[in-house]
C-alpha cells in the first residue's frame, strides 16, 4: 500500500513522510534514509512514530507550525504600514475624478 501511496499524495511533504516509511519497511537503516530523503535522524523518528501510532491515515496529517514571535512582528508592522499606505492611496486617488473608461 505504501508503495502506491507515496506518490499519490498532492503534497510533497507528505510523499516524502511516506517515502520514508516505505523505505524503512524495506530494511533501509536510518542513516541512509536520511541521506537519500535529506531529513534529520528525529524527523524520521517522529515519521515512523506517526505511523505506528495512526498507520498512513496519520502519516497524511499536515501540521504547520505557527510563524515565530519575529515573524508576527514584521507581519504586523507591515500591516499597519501597508493599511496606512492604502488609506492615503485611496484617498488621494478619490480626491481626483479618474475616468476609467479607456480600460473597457
Amino acid at each position: 500500500m505504501l508503495h502506491y501511496e507515496r506518490f499519490q499524495h498532492p503534497h510533497p511533504r507528505m510523499q516524502r513522510k511516506m517515502e520514508a516509511v516505505y523505505l524503512k519497511s524495506q530494511k533501509y537503516v536510518h542513516k541512509g534514509i536520511t541521506k537519500l530523503l535529506r531529513i534529520t535522524e528525529p524527523k524520521l523518528l517522529s515519521y515512523l512514530r506517526d505511523y505506528k501510532e495512526g498507520g498512513i491515515t496519520k502519516l497524511k496529517e499536515l501540521t504547520l507550525q505557527s510563524p515565530p514571535e519575529c515573524s508576527k512582528k514584521v507581519s504586523r508592522k507591515f500591516r499597519e504600514i501597508f493599511s496606512r499606505t492604502s488609506t492615503q492611496n485611496t484617498s488621494s486617488c478619490s480626491s481626483k475624478n479618474y475616468s476609467h473608461s479607456h480600460l473597457y
